[in-house]
């Protein structure tokens, strides 16, 4: 059995899966800061009923606190993301994503995160947002629409 996995390895027999963006059933990203009005979390999922979108962070220009779970948005917008995803090659940016080596470790650094999870199980992530500002601008006009939903006052 050894010899049949190498050979089926040599000849490209065990490939890894080519994913695309139509095979995301998840997209979440991240970033913790220092000071808490800079960081966010963001993470929109497939569900059966549709797309799902729950967001922590600060929305209108800082100063308003917003957080909600598992508000429904439309195809539409996922699409707009799904398209920033193909242009910016952000399913090869993860896989591919080396960490750099680090000398020493700022303890209150800011810190990024991405990951995607695929419809067979499959998952990739990263210690950075692959895509710049893209996504995280995409992700806050949706957390600043969708903000009546659920938003908590910080007074």
């Amino acid at each position: 059995m050894a010899i049949l996995s190498t050979i089926a390895g040599i000849f490209g027999c065990n490939k890894a899966q080519k994913y695309t963006a139509d095979d995301i059933q998840e997209f979440s990203i991240s970033c913790n800061h220092m000071d808490f009005s800079f960081a966010y979390s963001f993470d929109i999922k497939k569900s059966e009923d549709g797309w799902l979108f729950s967001a922590e962070c600060f929305t209108d220009g800082k100063s308003q606190h917003t957080e909600f779970e598992n508000c429904p948005v439309t195809n539409e917008e996922v699409e707009e993301l799904l398209a920033i995803i193909r242009e910016k090659d952000i399913i090869d940016g993860i896989k591919n994503y080396k960490k750099p080596v680090v000398e020493f470790q700022v303890l209150d650094e800011t810190t990024y995160y991405s990951s995607i999870r695929f419809s067979d199980g499959e998952s990739i992530s990263a210690g950075t947002i692959i895509s710049g500002n893209e996504t995280e601008s995409y992700f806050y006009s949706l957390a600043e629409k969708y903000s009546n939903v659920n938003t908590v006052n910080e007074n």
